[in-house]
């Protein structure tokens, strides 16, 4: 039993993980540039919350704990309901650049056009000022009103 709960906590906290920086890329707090991060954090949200309702369910007795457990992935799992599970996958690739418009006084700071694989519906396309903080991760403004914004 104890090994089952080794196991949840490292799933739990890789979780927890995926949920803040699904919330953060959903907002566009901060966006996520790296698509291999991106499919972590999406999938692992999607696949992850039903997965630790259950084994959280099972293991855990007291029910402060199983309370404490359940809470995220119950929610979670409504999100997920509410803005259904094709779409997020739709939305699971990164944004990517086509065409650096202009650059500002710093390298990290550009105006870009920029495009994202929708799957079957498509591509979305965009004109923002990008701001990046590392490799893995960016803030975005919009630049162009015309342009759809992302919508989960």
């Amino acid at each position: 039993m104890k090994t089952a709960r080794h196991i949840s906590a490292i799933l739990n906290a890789a979780y927890i993980l995926a949920v803040f920086l699904f919330v953060f890329d959903a907002l566009q707090i901060v966006e996520i540039k790296s698509q291999p991060l991106k499919y972590y954090t999406y999938y692992s949200f999607l696949l992850l919350s039903p997965l630790l309702f259950t084994i959280n369910y099972f293991i855990y007795k007291s029910k402060k704990k199983r309370l404490k457990t359940l809470f995220t992935p119950f929610i979670a799992i409504l999100l997920i309901l509410y803005i259904s599970p094709l779409k997020i996958i739709f939305y699971a690739s990164a944004w990517e650049t086509i065409e650096t418009i202009s650059e500002k006084n710093s390298k990290a700071k550009t105006v870009e056009l920029q495009q994202q694989d929708i799957g079957a519906l498509g591509y979305n396309t965009r004109t923002v000022e990008v701001t990046y903080l590392s490799p893995l991760f960016m803030i975005t403004k919009t630049t162009n009103k015309n342009t759809k914004p992302k919508v989960l």
